[in-house]
């Protein structure tokens, strides 16, 4: 089971990003992101982030649920490393921007879907050898 939390319903997904997401985690449930006020406090975002874990673990165990983690980014960040340390699967979806530039200085951007990628493990791995000068692992 794929468990989209984000606020992008699964009802308005691409056809290519349903077909993808049921033949590689199953059916989809959604469980919708919230608005998450800017001036919001860090133990405020933890609170939430306990919280949505928990509804997300309610639906099932670590080895048949998957999580689709796509919000606000404090909040986001959050509730992945607390699903991570319960021994879930989170991933985003990755996408190709396309931008048109329109007559009257503004732009029109559309997302298309390209794959779901997994979030790195956390905590970053303390013997990693990336570094801003060599930017491999």
């Amino acid at each position: 089971m794929l468990v989209n939390f984000s606020n992008h319903s699964s009802a308005l997904w691409s056809d290519k990003q349903i077909k993808t997401a049921v033949s590689t985690y199953g059916n989809i449930v959604d469980i919708a992101f919230p608005m998450v006020n800017p001036l919001e406090e860090t133990d405020s975002i933890l609170f939430m982030a306990e919280e949505y874990a928990k509804e997300i673990a309610d639906l099932g165990s670590n080895k048949t649920i998957t999580v689709h983690a796509m919000g606000e980014l404090t909040l986001t960040f959050a509730v992945v490393a607390k699903l991570q340390s319960m021994g879930y699967t989170c991933v985003a979806s990755t996408t190709e921007r396309k931008v048109t530039l329109l007559d009257d200085n503004r732009k029109e951007v559309f997302f298309e879907f390209v794959n779901f990628r997994e979030y790195p493990k956390l905590p970053f791995p303390p013997n990693s050898t990336l570094t801003a000068e060599t930017k491999q692992f």
